[in-house]
């Protein structure tokens, strides 16, 4: 259910936006205009948001200040950044001198794909290396990549990345001094089923049964850090919000007993530290995850969500088959089964589902193999049918592969691996001045039909995102009712549902085809 808008208007910003000769006239849209005409009725649409509304999850859906509903798809900043020097690409490091340089370009992709929004991850060890005592060179990396972000027109939240819980134990995530043992031996990462250890290995549910139970006050520690990460990127004006553990995992006590971990442990730990962040900055919203079993498709039931506000829920789904054999089988049941069940719990629970991580595993040797475009074609109808929110799993810039974990979609030389590319640089509604109805788009003939009910938005435009790579040049529109209006460098498509002589059309249902 649509909800009343949120007025932050102090984000109001007036822009008038340049002269496009893509626009539609009349109530049906089918009449041809002439170049006078459509200039005129172009000059007449003014769009009043900023670059960056302010988001707010609420009652199911993700908002912006104008009430318009949200979508969220974008990509994670990555995998290769679980190792030092803790960045998503290889080439640069902090204080040399192309470091801003590749920043920009690494964030220029996913704005080629059409992404809004980065799943940033950021790592303990690199944030507190020595207990107490923060790395403010590393700190100052992800404002540097917060900012790069912003310049393409993307929102960010950062992620508290961890895997097997440190990278000490052959994952990523916690230094050294935070393990029982700080002295044990370093694991190399050079285990392509490294993930088999959350079950398998005792040091790992030793080491988060360590961190639940707060032993040396280790968990007061890592709340501390994140606060300190959060207190220096808040204020940025994409930062949309804070994912609070990657992939949590219960202590050895708890291994065979996952709701009592949910109700004694997990979800208190996440009401207190997002409460914590909300208290200072209201504006963020607080990103939380189910246990790292259920991103390979174990059911440990139903994890109950923490009291607080603007809150998303950000599981994550592998198409368990395709990661094990590196090939997709066209089998999209599994595909609508796998992301059903949390559009099922998000319906249930009235909050949003962002599927913070999903992705195609390959090998270096098999790349070209393995059928990545077709899954990702299958795995995004899924999403857009359930209308959910994801970032997809990865966008790194490497050949030095964490765990042999290659699902990157830019090889070691800034070149994209197209077959992946061209299916995730997908079209979708960005902003919307209604309640979705459905979203529909082939990737063949890139038509795409969009149904959705009016409801007034202060003149904030329904915005689609349309990748260049397949509309290269203004496309066919056709409206129920409204005109239309489409930006040549951005490649927004903007609906202004009651422009013109048109009176209100609130709860109208809105009918968009786009023809590139």
């Amino acid at each position: 259910m649509h909800t009343e808008k949120s007025p932050f208007f102090a984000f109001f910003v007036a822009v008038l936006l340049s002269l496009s000769p893509g626009c539609g006239s009349d109530d049906s849209n089918t009449e041809t205009l002439g170049d006078e005409d459509r200039e005129e009725s172009a000059s007449e649409l003014e769009d009043p948001t900023g670059l960056f509304p302010r988001l707010k999850a609420e009652n199911g859906q993700i908002l912006d200040e104008y009430g318009r509903v949200v979508w969220l798809r974008g990509a994670n900043a990555g995998s290769r950044a679980k190792m030092p020097p803790f960045l998503p690409w290889e080439g640069s490091e902090p204080g040399d001198e192309a470091f801003e340089t590749d920043a920009d370009r690494f964030y220029a992709f996913p704005e080629d794909w059409s992404m809004n929004v980065i799943r940033l991850t950021v790592f303990w060890e690199a944030v507190e290396p020595q207990r107490g005592s923060y790395d403010e060179e590393y700190l100052a990396t992800i404002v540097t990549q917060i900012e790069a972000a912003a310049a393409h027109g993307l929102y960010v939240f950062v992620d508290f990345h961890q895997d097997l819980y440190s990278r000490i134990l052959g994952g990523s995530g916690a230094p050294a001094w935070a393990l029982p043992d700080p002295s044990v031996e370093e694991i190399p990462q050079d285990s392509a089923n490294w993930f088999l250890r959350y079950f398998s290995d005792e040091t790992i549910g030793e080491a988060f049964e360590h961190f639940w139970t707060n032993q040396n006050g280790v968990q007061d520690a890592y709340e501390a850090m994140v606060q300190v990460v959060v207190d220096r990127v808040a204020g940025q004006p994409n930062l949309m919000g804070i994912d609070l553990l990657n992939e949590p995992a219960p202590g050895t006590n708890r291994i065979d007993d996952f709701q009592g971990w949910f109700a004694e442990e997990l979800v208190p730990f996440y009401t207190r530290l997002g409460k914590a962040i909300q208290d200072d900055h209201p504006e963020l919203i607080v990103l939380v995850e189910s246990s790292s079993a259920e991103a390979g498709g174990v059911d440990a039931g139903v994890m109950p969500m923490p009291d607080l506000d603007n809150l998303i829920f950000a599981p994550h789904y592998y198409n368990s088959i395709q990661f094990v054999m590196g090939v997709y089988d066209g089998d999209i049941e599994n595909i609508e089964e796998g992301l059903g069940k949390w559009a099922k719990i998000g319906e249930e629970l009235q909050v949003p589902i962002l599927i913070s991580e999903y992705g195609f595993r390959t090998t270096v040797e098999d790349r070209p193999k393995g059928n990545p475009g077709a899954y990702f074609d299958d795995h995004y109808h899924v999403m857009d049918s359930l209308k959910l929110h994801g970032t997809v799993w990865d966008h790194e810039v490497t050949d030095t592969y964490w765990n042999q974990e290659d699902c990157a979609f830019v090889n070691g030389d800034w070149t994209e691996y197209e077959e992946s590319t061209n299916a995730v640089a997908r079209p979708y509604p960005m902003f919307t001045s209604g309640d979705p109805i459905s979203f529909e788009y082939d990737p063949k003939t890139h038509v795409i039909s969009y149904r959705y009910a009016i409801v007034g938005t202060q003149g904030a435009p329904t915005v689609l995102r349309l990748p260049a790579r397949h509309y290269a040049t203004t496309p066919t529109v056709e409206l129920a009712v409204g005109d239309w209006r489409f930006e040549d460098i951005s490649h927004r498509l903007l609906i202004f549902d009651a422009s013109g002589e048109n009176e209100s059309v609130s709860g109208t249902v809105q009918v968009v085809s786009v023809h590139p």
